[in-house]
């Protein structure tokens, strides 16, 4: 399963910081594990940074909470 959304940042410029992060993508790995990958640019090739989480609920939590990501902004790739 691989997962993206735009963040709030390049939807509407609605973003609380100054980040850089303008697209977030999650892909559950073999082990269960949740990646979260942040992107400079919604066209970039590869991320900037990730990170690992227990739970899918985690990742998206981490992502409304910080990039402004809603449930209804994911799209399945």
């Amino acid at each position: 399963m691989l997962i993206w959304a735009p963040t709030r940042k390049s939807l509407d410029g609605r973003g609380t910081s100054l980040g850089t992060t303008r697209k977030v993508e999650i892909e559950q790995l073999s082990d269960g594990i949740f990646l979260l990958m942040r992107y400079e640019s919604v066209e970039a090739p590869f991320p900037t940074s990730d990170h690992c989480y227990a739970s899918l609920e985690e990742a998206y939590d981490e992502c409304e909470r910080v990039y402004g990501v809603d449930r209804e902004d994911w799209v399945q790739r």
